[in-house]
């Protein structure tokens, strides 16, 4: 499990970086998709 806040309740870098990652994926997913359906 991934720990999202530290003791301070701030966010965590790794998982912002993480979250960063993801998202990136899923918008070259999209991209890839709505081009094939082009």
């Amino acid at each position: 499990m991934i720990k999202i806040t530290d003791k301070d309740g701030k966010i965590n870098i790794n998982a912002k970086k993480l979250l960063t990652e993801v998202l990136s994926v899923i918008f070259l997913f999209t991209n890839l998709i709505f081009g094939c359906l082009d």
